[in-house]
Formats: structure tokens, C-alpha cells, sequence
């Protein structure tokens, strides 16, 4: 519930600012283009470089070497350690 009350008084904060921005700016015509382009996003630099499939293997290949290494020593969790012992039975046997 109060989540639901604290994204409406945020949307209605973000609405007012705008409202005002755009009224106060109305006589420059430039300034409220700009104001504009900023609320719809535009005018952001692209990203310089795109990230290729390579260099996303790669991170992610040092990622999981990572946390293999930083969790090599932990003991796996006990549900692991009964489904070795049980669930390797031939179902068909019992």
C-alpha cells in the first residue's frame, strides 16, 4: 500500500515539475525545445563503442571463473547431498 501511495506522489512531483518547466518556459522557444528533447529522452550520446558477442563471452567467462573460485571451498547445500544418495535409485526398483 504504501508503495502504491509513494509511486503516486512521485509521478505526480515528476508531472507538476514538468507542467511548470514547460509553462515558465513557453517565450523561449529554444529553451523549451531543449527541456523537451531532455523529457523524451533525446539527445543522449550514443554509446561510443557496441559491445560484441566476444567480449560478452569473455565477461561472462571471467565472471563464472569468478565465482567458482571465490566458492570452490563451500560445502554444497544438504538437499544436493540427498539427491545424490536418493534420487540416483532406479525408480522402477521400488
Amino acid at each position: 500500500m504504501r508503495r502504491r501511495e509513494y509511486r503516486r506522489l512521485i509521478l505526480e512531483k515528476r508531472n507538476a515539475f514538468w507542467r511548470i518547466k514547460i509553462d515558465s518556459e513557453r517565450s523561449d522557444p529554444r529553451q523549451l525545445w531543449r527541456s523537451v528533447s531532455s523529457l523524451v529522452s533525446r539527445g543522449r550520446a550514443p554509446v561510443s563503442m557496441p559491445v560484441g558477442a566476444d567480449e560478452t563471452h569473455w565477461f561472462f567467462d571471467d565472471k563464472v571463473a569468478g565465482v567458482r573460485a571465490s566458492t570452490d571451498d563451500v560445502p554444497p547445500p544438504a538437499y544436493t547431498l540427498l539427491c545424490v544418495n536418493h534420487c540416483t535409485d532406479d525408480l522402477s526398483t521400488r
